[in-house]
């Protein structure tokens, strides 16, 4: 996953409440209008995914379009709605159905964010995150409601103990837990997190992507890497990035693929150099 530390349900309505309480107490009114006005609003989003099962995969537009809903709404100037995209991508490759099981934690990592059930209950029970009631792992697949909880545990971690962190130690934080967020096994995590929010700048669906993730690697200089995305094929990546396949399959970093250049998954990271 996802949010690892806690990896922080129910039978409360799914729509979010009329007056936000608790950790939602501080959301404006003007805020709250705001994103009821957009099109494709959150109760919309509620509609249109009726059933928590939904094994629908949201575009790129649609999770821009639900993030910057939910961050306006709920967690407004806390988070950036692009850092919930890019998670997206990696966790998820925007599958609302997707899960993982977590045997070591007795957990499963779920939706589009992959949020750990108890993470997500940490917020609600901790954070007073209530909007949608006490989440389980089918409310999590609802794609509102894992937008809602990944991005409520994002802005937790932003000032962790008080201290206003980095994007980079609140991404790190989100895969390892506040504890694994210095450790070198969230590195890997991270590298694939500014891949994906580079790869969104370039689709047009990031928001200063490009200059944020190198800022958030500590400058520019780290090899070039592609991150897959759902439908990429190492042809298609290869002659984006000006390279024949071969040329791409040389890379050292790219050993695996030599033997079947179609086994990539989403989430693998490609060398380009």
């Amino acid at each position: 996953m996802g949010a690892g530390w806690c990896r922080c349900a129910g039978s409360r309505a799914l729509e979010p409440a009329a007056t936000p309480r608790g950790g939602d107490a501080g959301v404006s009114a003007a805020a709250s209008s705001a994103a009821a006005s957009w099109p494709g609003t959150l109760r919309d989003y509620d509609r249109v995914f009726p059933e928590a099962s939904s094994s629908a995969v949201l575009t790129q537009a649609q999770v821009a379009l639900l993030a910057s809903a939910v961050c306006g709404t709920y967690v407004p100037g806390e988070v950036d709605p692009a850092w919930v995209c890019a998670v997206c991508e990696v966790e998820s490759g925007r599958r609302c159905n997707a899960e993982r099981k977590e045997p070591h934690l007795g957990d499963s990592s779920v939706g589009l964010m992959q949020t750990l059930v108890e993470t997500a209950r940490f917020c609600h029970d901790s954070l007073g995150r209530t909007a949608y009631g006490r989440p389980d792992a089918l409310k999590l697949r609802r794609p509102t409601v894992s937008l809602y909880f990944g991005a409520a545990y994002l802005a937790y971690l932003r000032t962790y103990g008080g201290v206003r962190r980095s994007e980079a130690w609140v991404i790190r934080a989100y895969n390892g837990g506040p504890g694994g967020a210095d450790k070198g096994y969230t590195e890997a995590y991270l590298d694939k997190y500014l891949l994906a929010k580079q790869g969104l700048e370039r689709a047009g669906r990031g928001t200063k992507a490009d200059s944020a993730a190198t800022a958030a690697r500590g400058g520019a200089g780290s090899p070039r890497r592609h991150i897959v995305l759902a439908g990429d094929t190492l042809g298609g990546i290869a002659a984006t990035n000006g390279l024949s396949l071969a040329r791409l399959l040389a890379f050292e970093g790219n050993h695996t693929y030599r033997a079947d250049p179609d086994l990539i998954r989403v989430g693998d990271v490609v060398a380009l150099e």
